[in-house]
């Protein structure tokens, strides 16, 4: 986990494209699994066809690894892991509640905010730290660094 002034550092990137309190993105990062026992296909084949191991990867624009859980059972799916990712759970209960960041109000002043939050998809759970974006393809290697660290192929985020 970085500290206050690596955070810092890392929200400026994001502040400079209009994504102001952004720290990083998250997502599930399936990893084929091609010696997984028999005995065990089952909890491992999700979506993808195949068994996987699933990680929960949160990540920095410049590809920076900010937090990676341990390997779950690629069946599993976003809302599941998350619950057992202690970097989510940390930046949602105020990890960083103390990081500043400024936001533009509708009369052009400005207001404090604080607590960063992170960029996920429609798999995650709506709760506070963790916003989603229905993105177009234009802007998934930005938004989505998660997916592009591990060479995820991708056309559109939906």
């Amino acid at each position: 986990m970085p500290n206050e002034d690596e955070l810092k550092e890392i929200m400026k990137t994001y502040d400079e494209v209009g994504m102001t309190g952004a720290m990083g993105s998250m997502d599930g990062t399936h990893l084929q699994w091609t010696v997984c026992p028999y005995s065990e296909r089952s909890s491992h084949v999700g979506k993808e066809g195949y068994a996987t191991l699933v990680y929960n990867v949160a990540v920095s624009h410049d590809m920076r690894v900010l937090s990676c859980t341990r390997g779950f059972p690629g069946a599993q799916n976003d809302k599941t892991i998350v619950k057992f990712d202690k970097f989510a759970t940390e930046v949602r209960n105020g990890w960083y509640k103390d990081v500043e960041y400024t936001l533009k109000g509708e009369d052009g002043g400005d207001i404090k905010e604080t607590g960063p939050w992170l960029i996920v998809d429609g798999g995650y759970h709506n709760v506070s730290g963790l916003v989603f974006h229905r993105i177009c393809s234009a802007d998934c290697l930005y938004l989505h660094p998660a997916r592009a660290k591990f060479g995820v192929p991708f056309t559109s985020i939906t």
